[in-house]
């Protein structure tokens, strides 16, 4: 009797804490580059490099009106770029304004860079969205000014 009272009660937990919590809004995957321009000087180089990529698109989960992508090498060697957009959206035909924090080492810096995303699948994103790809262009990639990077994503939520 007492086992079957414990269970049900640790069932009523779970289930309440399932209804109250917020789904994280990120999504994670692979960036693929698809091309880089002369600028950026063979980095990233779109036959060998790769980064590891987080999304949390505005309006999912706890993201609130916000938009990022967090980029990574891989192998975890390189730098962490963060390109954040305080309100809205980076969906569109334009390109949008971000703030870039570039951390590597004991080392890093803050710049303007600008992020276009012209594909997204599923168009609009929910808390129930298990899988999103998406394509566009960096300009600005990694701090360079003179580099642009198109690229392509196949992201999941976890």
């Amino acid at each position: 009797m007492k086992n079957a009272i414990f269970a049900g009660f640790v069932g009523l937990c779970l289930a309440a804490s399932a209804a109250n919590a917020t789904p994280l809004g990120e999504f994670s995957g692979f960036f693929n580059e698809r091309s880089a321009s002369a600028g950026c000087n063979g980095y990233p180089n779109p036959q060998f490099d790769r980064q590891l990529m987080r999304y949390f698109p505005a309006g999912v989960g706890g993201n609130g009106d916000a938009t990022g992508i967090v980029l990574r090498d891989w192998n975890l060697q390189g730098p962490m770029q963060n390109y954040y957009l305080a309100s809205g959206t980076l969906v569109g035909s334009s390109p949008v304004v971000v703030q870039l924090t570039v951390v590597g080492g004991i080392e890093g810096f803050q710049t303007d860079a600008k992020v276009m995303i012209t594909e997204q699948t599923p168009a609009i994103i929910t808390n129930a969205t298990q899988k999103v790809s998406l394509a566009g262009k960096i300009i600005g990639f990694g701090g360079n000014g003179s580099c642009t990077v198109s690229f392509s994503s196949v992201l999941y939520s976890y």
